[in-house]
């Protein structure tokens, strides 16, 4: 088998969803307590991989298989392990040809624990210049957020229109324009995710928190596009306590069922005791296919 050189890359993203009586949180998902599940996207893969096959295991727990096929449109693929006790696990990553011939394989310990971003790097064997990249984040249970993915809200079908000044989505007020809530695409965490985009109109949403000033906060979120039309560049940008970082997102060979979710971070310094965040759409006010967002944690970085 000759060796390659090519890189794969897979992000890992653990979610942690401590719980206790003390919590006055609203729960990202509703999730057993102490569980969380490991989200992975592969992308960029050498061109002879078909398929991804992951395992994670350990003492006591019967081990999770998860199996994935990489799109030949997008040259990626995404998948999760659900209910995953926090602890330290083994994860083996194998990637197989069309023949079902493993190519590269790689293993190491992951510890889940909340509250806590880890990175950890895989060598790929064999092939001296493969390689994989693991990192591993997850939300904790100090989110200064209300309802960050979305889920305590109006009854909805496949989507609904929220106009500004709402407060139908629980924790969160329309800032600008209109946004939809969303359900006929595959969102990155439970069943609803946000298109920045109404139908139609140009949106925002924005939720106010403690703070204190002079601390320096994280911002994380899951950043796709709707893949239903143009453009093909999202744009989008969050805001707080003064500051603004704009992102985007090229929504090329994705769909509603391959939404090529990716985690996103920004930090900021709160100027007082409290403190608006803002996400808002950059895309044209006639356009009913915006930048999609999900899964909003903010935490204290220091």
């Amino acid at each position: 088998m000759r060796l390659f050189q090519s890189l794969l890359l897979i992000l890992v993203s653990v979610l942690v969803q401590a719980c206790s009586n003390q919590a006055t949180e609203v729960p990202i998902q509703s999730m057993p307590v102490d569980l969380g599940r490991v989200s992975l996207a592969f992308s960029n893969p050498p061109p002879e991989i078909t398929d991804i096959v992951a395992t994670i295991s350990r003492n006591g727990f019967p081990p999770r298989v998860l199996q994935l096929t990489i799109s030949d449109t997008t040259s990626s693929a995404s998948g999760h392990f659900t209910n995953v006790e926090p602890g330290v696990w083994h994860l083996r990553v194998v990637a197989l040809d069309s023949s079902e011939v493993v190519r590269f394989s790689g293993e190491t310990d992951v510890n889940v624990q909340a509250g806590q971003i880890s990175q950890v790097a895989l060598q790929l064997v064999p092939g001296t210049g493969g390689g994989i990249q693991i990192v591993v984040t997850w939300p904790n249970a100090n989110n200064l957020l209300v309802n960050g993915s979305f889920e305590q809200g109006p009854w909805l079908g496949t989507y609904l229109p929220i106009d500004s000044g709402s407060t139908a989505i629980n924790g969160w007020v329309v800032s600008r324009g209109q946004i939809d809530i969303v359900r006929y695409w595959h969102s990155f965490d439970g069943d609803r995710s946000i298109d920045l985009n109404g139908t139609p109109g140009r949106g925002g949403m924005k939720q106010t928190f403690s703070t204190s000033a002079g601390a320096t906060y994280r911002v994380v979120f899951a950043l796709a596009g709707n893949p239903e039309g143009a453009p093909t560049i999202k744009t989008m940008v969050v805001s707080a306590a003064g500051s603004t970082a704009q992102f985007t997102f090229d929504i090329s060979g994705k769909t509603i069922t391959n939404m090529g979710w990716q985690i996103k971070t920004w930090n900021f310094v709160a100027v007082g005791p409290s403190t608006t965040l803002e996400f808002y759409s950059l895309v044209a006010p006639t356009s009913i296919y915006g930048p999609a967002i999900d899964n909003v944690l903010v935490e204290v970085v220091h």
